[in-house]
């Protein structure tokens, strides 16, 4: 490899050389007067905040740009803006750094870290240690050391270490410097991950966590340092000018008493490619170049601007952070270009015509009307001021005869510049009708193009064909009907050097010659939809410029060869066609060319937005040899002829997908749609010198061509099954971006899905359910009659429980009335008192369980309230015969829920199993009987303080065994409840019942079918 210290050192001789002479440094001045042409981003463009700090292209390709107001990343055409909100440290970010791993770190004002890694930020809660080394005034710097160690400094001098979750500080010490001071400091690494800190003019290394002094340089600026790499090439700022810093020494490279314009040493600054671009205090850039022959090139650009940064990215684009004018972006090719312009509207900065004669000046007119001289020396000079500005008047044609004087044709009169410097003005020139041989009417100032022949004979064109002729002392142009009568206007006359006069009308084509004119029919649609320009080749091959056709060459009158497209010309609508020796210089709707006429078909040189213009629209151009002269809508461009080469490279494409379900997801690998979902999908390839010319082709499954594809499409209609998909990108000029794949898979449809055949197979079952059912149906016909019967007899059965009520209750609450006062008489015997009082006891029995028959059968005792109102009943009357003060409480209100005939009954015959033990086996004096709810459940709590008889008491909460104890235990399970029995303290014993509150409908109040089985 070439050492590139050389080219250097010849620019700074040659900038040494330049400053010897004042007239140098002037001319030097003059040529940095235009800017070249640019694009520039502000908030309007998405971009967002107009104050920018930095800027960082990733590893995939796009621009990160740190502002006031958060980091915008931009691929070309639209901006993605993220901020605290999205899980950045703070808004304000001064600067950007991508490290080995990928993440893409965000320096903030507020000192505290944070990255952008695998879609999403990572910051303090991740990362606890990023808040405890917290850098006081904002972290300033980054750099990453050959170990994978990360570097940060602060405003403050401060000096961090990272690494694996683990941080440590530095103080570094200059020795040439008071033991304890504190600089600001400066950290940088090498693509290589040779990693330095700068503090002052002090240069040290950083490695294994420690920073090592390497030597001073003279350098007394206290401020923030600034320096740069340049592959593995450090450069810095001194007391004196540029240095490059190796290991051993500082060399100077520039010396600021070199440079025309004076730098403050705080300024920021870029070298790349042996090129030094500094931004200026006082507004504006400044860039150092060192030219192939020595000499030195010094351009300012941009005066309007306070560049707060520069950056030059891997495509050799620079960009410039603004204080408040956003972020202004010059591609490589557009270095070397200027644009001259000569006002601030749009008609008057808007070059239509121009041309270039020997002295190498540029003479050019605009669509205001006005004219302009323009010399890289001195820059854009009016010559002749537009003269109305009230109504369009566009310099539509220039032409310059042998002696120097400049023709000109606007939209409302003809004239002239003669002189050597153009300062004397002819015109405007009347153009006359030849009354005897034609109708025209009078134009004044009404030709919209001329020409001019060999002897210099001035033609002008308009509905016909004008030659200036010298009348009595005064110069009038003379239409004349020969040439050509009619209303069709004539935009591009020409007269070869046979003094032939070419003209057109729209498509057809003309030549007057020995008074005599000659159409073309056979070339009828040879030329589209009209000629737009006529020039001729030494050779004599006549150049016809069409809107539509390309470039058709004319020899002997016929067709030789046709340039459009196919043969590398930008656009097939020319707006001129120029020759110049034996090339053609053509512009285009669509940029600019030179085609070597030699062979027709080899374009040796194009432009257009692709390389740097600021617009495809050219209306004109020529050539002096070392520059190409463009007139556009955006001024007079200024075109380097030569360039050389470069090859750009390859776009990284990123696919993402947008479906109803799942909104601007990534596509890692593989995706799942439903069968009729609308997939759109996004191609992203960052692209900023030519965003609009980005091409895109996709291809599906084991297709093996490729197709033209959108950045936006839609897959619609797809089959069922797994769909693999290929994008690629490219631009003009740069080879294939790498293949992107996704796999689509759509779900088959409905019918074929699994949950269809499941629901197949369940309908299958359920007609084999329903076959089932027919088959019971006859069973259950049969089961219907023994429902009725069973129905009957229960009716039956209360039928006779209401006849025992009436009838036999009523007969035995008589006998024993009659039993009761026959037994009260004092004349019987005590034998038959003690008799009566047994047979009233049997009675009185038997009148009770009388009783408990017609409640289990009554349906009015159903409900739940009635029901244990009726056992509470029970239990009180139980305590009364027993001797018992009784306690209980009100019951709970139960809503008239019904029970279950079997519940009720279990419920009292449990209780009732409960007394009959106390009775028996205690000596109970005390009996507390309540009824409760708790959720849906209804809970007796029964308790007694006698004294339980041994045999009687339970151990672990069990009654003792035996069939009271064990029927008690069935009938609680078949309410589905639980019985407990626990002692109290000091005496009595507390049993508690707990059973579900299960609603029943009245058997007799609904119809039979209400009751049959559910399959019924």
């Amino acid at each position: 490899m070439k050492s590139r210290s050389t080219p250097l050192l010849l620019l700074t001789f040659s900038l040494r050389l330049i400053v010897a002479g004042s007239c140098m440094i002037s001319a030097a001045m003059r040529s940095m007067a235009q800017d070249p042409p640019y694009r520039a981003f502000s908030s309007a463009d998405g971009l967002a905040s107009n104050t920018v700090y930095c800027a960082l292209k990733d590893a995939e390709g796009y621009m990160w740009f740190g502002t006031d107001a958060g980091v915008s990343r931009f691929d070309g055409t639209r901006f993605e803006n993220f901020t605290s909100a999205d899980g950045l440290a703070d808004d304000d970010v001064l600067s950007l750094y991508q490290d080995s791993k990928g993440r893409i770190w965000f320096l903030s004002l507020n000192g505290i870290l944070s990255y952008y890694f695998n879609g999403r930020f990572h910051g303090v809660k991740e990362h606890p240690e990023f808040g405890r080394m917290q850098m006081s005034s904002g972290c300033s710097s980054i750099a990453e050391d050959v170990s994978g160690g990360i570097w940060f400094t602060s405003l403050s001098g401060d000096l961090y270490h990272w690494k694996d979750g683990r941080f440590s500080v530095e103080f570094p010490q200059d020795p040439a410097r008071p033991s304890g001071e504190r600089l600001q400091l400066q950290v940088m690494a090498s693509p290589s991950k040779r990693a330095y800190a700068i503090m002052g003019g002090a240069l040290f290394g950083l490695k294994d966590g420690h920073a090592e002094f390497i030597y001073n340089w003279r350098y007394e600026a206290k401020g923030y340092p600034r320096a740069h790499f340049d592959g593995e090439r450090l450069f810095a700022m001194g007391s004196e000018g540029f240095l490059e810093l190796t290991e051993q020494a500082a060399h100077m490279i520039l010396r600021y008493d070199d440079l025309p314009t004076a730098i403050d040493i705080a300024a920021t600054f870029t070298v790349a490619d042996n090129e030094i671009w500094v931004g200026l205090s006082t507004g504006g850039i400044l860039r150092a170049r060192a030219r192939a022959d020595g000499s030195a090139d010094l351009r300012e650009f941009f005066p309007f601007l306070t560049a707060l940064r520069t950056y030059k990215d891997d495509e050799g684009i620079m960009w410039f952070m603004t204080d408040g004018n956003g972020v202004l972006m010059v591609t490589s090719d557009q270095i070397g270009m200027r644009v001259v312009r000569v006002g601030d509207e749009y008609r008057k900065r808007s070059v239509s015509a121009l041309v270039v004669p020997d002295s190498g000046e540029v003479l050019f007119g605009t669509m205001n009307g006005s004219i302009h001289r323009y010399s890289r020396s001195d820059g854009p000079e009016l010559l002749l001021p537009a003269r109305s500005q009230a109504v369009r008047d566009r310099v539509r044609d220039m032409e310059m005869d042998s002696e120097g004087t400049l023709w000109f044709a606007t939209d409302s009169w003809i004239g002239a510049l003669a002189g050597k410097d153009h300062s004397r003005t002819r015109g405007p020139y009347l153009a006359i009708d030849d009354r005897a041989r034609s109708t025209i009417p009078v134009h004044e100032a009404t030709a919209k193009s001329l020409a001019i022949g060999p002897n210099d004979e001035v033609v002008a064109s308009m509905f016909s064909i004008a030659r200036l002729i010298d009348t009595l002392g005064t110069q009038m142009f003379f239409f004349q009907q020969k040439y050509r009568p009619g209303r069709d206007r004539i935009y591009a006359p020409y007269v070869d050097r046979d003094e032939r006069i070419w003209f057109e009308t729209n498509d057809h084509l003309y030549r007057w010659a020995d008074e005599r004119r000659t159409d073309f029919p056979a070339l009828t649609g040879a030329f589209g939809p009209r000629i737009t320009d006529i020039d001729e080749l030494p050779d004599g091959t006549m150049v016809i410029a069409t809107s539509g056709s390309g470039a058709v060459l004319l020899r002997d009158d016929t067709v030789f060869k046709v340039l459009n497209k196919s043969d590398g010309l930008p656009s097939d609508r020319l707006n001129v066609a120029v020759v110049r020796g034996d090339q053609v210089l053509i512009a285009t709707a669509a940029g600019a060319c030179i085609v070597d006429h030699s062979l027709g078909d080899v374009v040796v040189r194009t432009w257009s937005i692709h390389n740097g213009l600021p617009t495809n629209e050219i209306y004109d151009i020529d050539t002096d040899g070392r520059h190409v002269y463009l007139a556009t809508s955006s001024g007079l461009c200024v075109v380097p002829r030569d360039r050389p080469d470069r090859r750009r490279h390859a776009p990284r494409i990123t696919v993402r997908l947008e479906s109803p379900s799942d909104t601007n997801a990534t596509i890692t690998a593989e995706w799942t749609v439903s069968l009729g979902t609308n997939v759109m999908i996004h191609l992203r390839a960052p692209e900023f010198e030519a965003p609009s010319m980005m091409e895109y082709v996709m291809r599906k499954d084991a297709d093996t061509v490729w197709s033209v594809a959108q950045s936006e499409l839609s897959l619609i209609g797809l089959d069922a099954g797994e769909h693999q998909f290929e994008f690629k990108a490219r631009i003009l000029g740069s080879p294939w971006s790498p293949v992107e794949r996704i796999r689509l898979t759509v779900d088959p449809p409905w019918h074929s899905t699994a949950w269809f055949k499941a629901l197949g197979f369940a309908m299958f079952i359920a007609l084999g359910g329903l076959v089932a059912w027919g088959l019971s149906r006859r069973r259950f016909m049969r089961r219907e009659a023994e429902l009725r019967l069973t129905m009957a007899t229960q009716s039956e059965r209360q039928r006779i429980a209401a006849g025992v009520h009436d009838d036999l209750g009523a007969d035995i609450s008589h006998l024993l009335l009659l039993t009761r006062e026959s037994a009260a008489s004092p004349s019987l015997a005590q034998v038959d008192q003690a008799n009566l009082r047994s047979i009233e006891t049997n009675v009185s029995g038997v009148m009770q369980k009388i009783d408990e028959i017609i409640w289990s059968l009554d349906p009015r005792d159903d409900e739940w309230g009635n029901a244990l109102g009726f056992i509470q009943a029970y239990a009180e009357a139980f305590a009364d015969s027993h001797n018992m003060v009784f306690r209980t409480q009100a019951l709970p209100d139960l809503g008239g829920s019904r029970i279950p005939t079997s519940d009720r009954r279990e419920v009292y015959l449990i209780v009732k199993e409960i007394l009959n033990n106390i009775g028996k086996h205690t000596h109970a004096n005390e009996l507390r009987f309540v009824v409760s709810l708790a959720n849906r459940s209804a809970v007796i709590e029964i308790e007694d303080n006698g004294e339980p008889v041994a045999a009687a008491m339970l151990s672990a909460n069990k009654l003792r065994r035996g069939h009271g104890l064990a029927n008690m235990e069935e009938r609680i399970a078949r309410l589905s409840g639980s019985l407990r029995s626990e002692p109290l303290d000091p005496l009595g014993t507390k049993v508690t019942i707990r059973f579900p509150l299960r609603a029943t409908a009245d058997v007799m109040a609904e119809p039979l079918s209400s009751h049959l089985p559910h399959n019924a």
